[in-house]
C-alpha cells in the first residue's frame, strides 16, 4: 500500500432530546472519510549523468569514463535505514550517453570490502563483494575486454573495459548492472545498476519523437522479505540494511530511486518514456494509466529496437523483467493521473494547461521506416542453418539440465548462420540473451492480453510470456565471435545454476544440447577473441548498403 495516514478526530457533546412518539433517525452513526497524505519524494528528477572524456583516436572515437561499485546510503521516503550497494555513488547510478560507432573505456572499480565468512559456493547465493558489469541489451562482444559476464573483480580490485559499438548500432536505451555469478540477486536487487543511452542519429526518428521530452524512468524492485529471509542469511552478507518507513509494503518500487514521485507534463506535447524494468523477480511491470481517454500511449520501441508497426497504441505494458519499453505519451487535457505498475502505484502524472491553450492536435506518425541495421535485419523469411535449430530448456535451476559452468556451452553455432531456439520455461523464467537480440518467430497458444505487446517478428533480449511456457525465437549471429550468455533474468534463480553460454565460432557446423540430461560442450572460446565486429565479405557488403542508405537519408556523401 503507498499511502501514509493522517488521523483525525471529532470532538461530541452529549445532547438531551424531548423523547419523540417515533424516533428520527438517519441510523447507525457514519465515520467521516479519513484524510489521507500520499507518501511521496516529491518531483521526479532525472538521474545524473556521467559525462565521458571524449578524445579522437586514430582507431575511430574513443570515450572513457570512471565508475565504482561501492556501499552507499540511498534517501527515500520509503525507507529510514537504506544501506546498500551502489554504482557511481547513487540509485540508480549517473547515465551514461554513447553513439554508434563509440569505443567506451570503463575503468571499473570495485570498491567494496571482502567480508569474512561469506559464502563462497558456486550456483548458490555468494560473492556478495565480487562483481563485474554486464552492458544489458547492447550489441557488443561477449568477450573480454567487453562484456564478459565470466569476469570476476574482487573487492578492491579494477577491470578496464573496452565497449567497442558498431558504426551501424541502433540508437536506444540500454542499462548496466553487475553480473558476478553467486551475487546478482544482491547487487542488482539492492539497486546497483545504470542507464545506458545509444544516441539517435539525424533522420532516424519521425518529428514528434525527434522533438519530443526525453523522460528517463528507471524501475528498481525492492523485496526486503526475499533479502532478509533468503538472500542475506545464505550469502553471509551484512553490508545490505533495509529499514522500511511506515505505511511501506516489503515489496515496492522505486523510479529513479523515487517512491511515488510526481511527474508534470505540458497538455498537447509529446513525451518520451524510455522505460527501464531494472528488476531480478519473475513478475512483467505491467505499466499503465487510466485516463478515460484523457491521454494516449503509443508503444514506440522494445528492448532499444524499433517496432515495425509504430504507433502501436496499448494500456497495458507488461516489459518483462530487464527489459525496456519506450512509450511517447500525450494528453490532451489537464489532470493528474496515477501511473500504476503491478504493485500499485509507481508515480503521478501532472499535466497542465499550456498559456495559449491546447490547439489542434497532429496524429502520430505512421509508416515511418526506422533504420535496420545488419543484426536487425527481418530472417523471418529464412530456415535456420542446418543443425541450428536447438532447444533451449529452462527448468530446476538449470538450462537443458546444465548448471552453470563457464567452461560448458549448450549450443555450437558457426558465424553468419541462421539461428532458431525454441525455448521453454517462458512462463516462470524470463528468458535474456546477451550480444545477439532475437526476433519472436513463433507463439504456442498465447492470448490477447500477451499477443498486444509481444508480436511476431518484433525484436527483444528478454521476453517472458504468461499464456506460455515456449516460444520460438531467431536471429542471425553475424557480427560477433564469441561467448553468448543465455539466462532466467529472475536472477535468484541464475545464480543458483540457470545460467549458461552459446557460442559462436568463426568457421564449423552447429552443434545442440539435448533438452534435457545435456553435457554441454566443451569447445574453448577463440584464442584471441575480438571486440570489434568480425566481418566477411558478405558481411562487409550488408553494412556498405545499410550506410549507404543512410547516408541517403541523411545527406551525408
Amino acid at each position: 500500500m503507498r499511502l501514509g495516514f493522517l488521523s483525525s478526530y471529532l470532538c461530541l457533546s452529549t445532547l438531551v432530546l424531548p423523547s419523540l412518539a417515533e424516533d428520527l433517525s438517519d441510523g447507525a452513526l457514519n465515520q467521516p472519510p479519513t484524510l489521507t497524505q500520499v507518501i511521496t519524494d516529491g518531483a521526479l528528477k532525472e538521474p545524473g549523468v556521467l559525462y565521458p572524456t571524449r578524445r579522437r583516436l586514430a582507431s575511430g572515437p574513443n570515450v572513457e569514463i570512471d565508475l565504482a561499485l561501492e556501499a552507499g546510503n540511498h534517501t527515500t521516503v520509503a525507507a529510514n535505514v537504506f544501506q546498500t550497494r551502489m554504482l557511481g555513488g547513487s540509485l540508480p547510478g549517473p547515465t551514461i550517453r554513447v553513439r554508434k560507432g563509440d569505443c567506451l573505456v570503463v575503468n571499473f572499480y570495485n570498491k567494496l570490502e571482502e567480508q569474512p565468512g561469506t559464502n563462497d559456493v558456486i550456483n548458490e547465493f555468494s560473492f556478495p563483494d565480487s562483481a563485474n558489469l554486464h552492458f544489458h541489451g547492447t550489441h557488443v562482444s561477449g568477450e573480454r575486454p567487453a562484456d564478459d559476464s565470466t569476469l570476476i573483480i574482487d573487492a578492491g580490485e579494477s577491470y578496464r573495459y573496452e565497449i567497442c559499438f558498431p558504426d551501424f548500432h541502433l540508437g536506444g536505451i540500454f542499462w548496466v548492472h553487475p553480473h558476478r555469478h553467486g551475487s546478482g540477486t544482491l547487487h542488482v536487487g539492492g539497486g546497483a545498476a545504470l542507464v545506458l543511452v545509444v544516441e539517435d542519429e539525424p533522420g532516424d526518428l519521425p518529428e514528434e519523437v525527434d522533438n519530443a521530452e526525453e523522460v528517463i524512468l528507471m524501475v528498481q524492485l525492492f523485496e526486503k522479505g526475499t533479502f532478509d529471509e533468503k538472500i542475506l542469511p545464505a550469502i553471509g552478507d551484512s553490508l545490505f540494511q533495509l529499514e522500511l518507513a511506515d505505511g511501506i509494503e516489503e515489496d515496492f518500487t522505486l523510479v529513479n530511486g523515487q517512491y511515488f514521485p510526481t511527474l508534470d507534463m505540458t497538455a498537447g506535447e509529446w513525451q518520451r518514456w524510455r522505460v527501464i524494468f531494472g528488476s531480478w523477480n519473475k513478475k512483467p511491470l505491467d505499466l499503465e494509466m487510466d485516463t478515460g481517454g484523457v491521454c494516449e500511449m503509443n508503444l514506440l520501441a522494445k528492448d532499444g529496437i524499433y517496432i515495425n508497426d509504430y504507433p502501436r497504441p496499448l494500456s497495458t505494458y507488461p516489459i518483462p523483467v530487464g527489459g525496456r519499453a519506450e512509450i511517447m505519451v500525450r494528453c490532451s487535457a489537464p489532470g493528474i493521473f496515477s501511473v500504476n505498475d503491478y504493485l500499485g502505484g509507481l508515480f503521478k502524472l501532472n499535466v497542465v494547461e499550456p498559456s495559449g491553450g491546447v490547439g489542434p492536435l497532429d496524429p502520430p506518425s505512421a509508416g515511418f521506416e526506422f533504420p535496420k541495421p545488419p543484426y536487425l535485419q527481418d530472417t523471418l523469411s529464412s530456415d535456420p542453418t542446418p543443425g541450428c535449430a536447438c532447444e533451449t530448456y529452462m527448468d530446476d535451476d538449470k538450462m537443458n539440465g546444465l548448471s552453470y559452468d563457464p567452461e560448458i556451452y549448450l549450443h555450437k553455432i558457426p558465424r553468419g548462420a541462421i539461428v532458431e531456439r525454441n525455448v521453454t520455461g517462458v512462463d516462470s523464467h524470463p528468458y535474456h540473451q546477451h550480444v545477439y537480440p532475437f526476433q519472436l518467430k513463433e507463439f504456442f497458444g498465447i492470448d490477447d492480453a500477451d499477443a498486444e505487446y509481444f508480436k511476431i517478428g518484433d525484436y527483444h533480449d528478454s521476453v517472458t510470456l504468461r499464456s506460455s511456457e515456449t516460444v520460438k525465437i531467431q536471429y542471425e549471429a553475424s557480427t560477433f565471435d564469441g561467448r553468448i550468455a543465455v539466462h532466467c533474468h529472475r536472477i535468484t534463480h541464475s545464480d543458483e545454476g540457470m545460467l549458461g553460454s552459446e557460442i559462436v565460432i568463426d568457421d564449423g557446423i552447429c552443434e545442440c544440447s539435448p533438452k534435457e540430461n545435456a553435457v554441454g560442450l566443451t569447445l574453448a572460446p577463440t584464442p584471441q577473441p575480438t571486440n570489434r565486429p568480425t566481418k566477411t565479405k558478405k558481411d562487409k557488403k550488408k553494412v556498405a548498403k545499410y550506410l549507404k542508405i543512410k547516408n541517403q537519408k541523411t545527406g551525408k556523401r
